[in-house]
């Protein structure tokens, strides 16, 4: 059997990891068997540092306009490798906003599917705010 184990903090995902070995075991063991429970740490749980997140707003808004950022109101469980520099670096990971005209951003294909579509033309935005990070860094 294999799973991916995602939180929205490390605490939660190590009591996770504790818990499915435990599980595993106590229901192997129930059934008469036994099982060699595995499991790999993968990537860290991407945490946005508060600061970050307020200049890259503060940036974005002044490069694209006042209504061109937003916080999520949620956190997402995405598994992201930038998780190891913000472990080291203060930083802040943010969305672009890529989804075509025609579509919205809830129904679309997402970033790594086969059928995303990009709006291209806001490819542009991207690059902007990357210099514009980069001189207010």
């Amino acid at each position: 059997m294999e799973g991916t184990i995602r939180s929205h903090d490390e605490k939660t995902r190590d009591t996770l990891k504790t818990n499915l070995v435990r599980v595993a075991e106590g229901t192997a063991a129930a059934h008469g068997c036994s099982c060699k429970a595995h499991i790999e740490a993968g990537y860290p749980v991407t945490v946005n540092h508060d600061d970050q997140a307020e200049l890259v707003g503060d940036v974005t808004q002044a490069v694209l306009g006042e209504d061109s950022f937003s916080l999520m109101a949620n956190p997402i469980m995405g598994a992201e490798d930038f998780s190891y520099v913000l472990q080291h670096v203060p930083g802040a990971m943010a969305f672009l906003g890529v989804c075509p005209e025609d579509e919205h951003h809830t129904t679309a294909a997402p970033n790594h599917s086969n059928l995303m579509r990009a709006n291209e033309d806001s490819l542009k935005n991207g690059v902007a705010i990357y210099a514009a990070m980069a001189m207010a860094g």
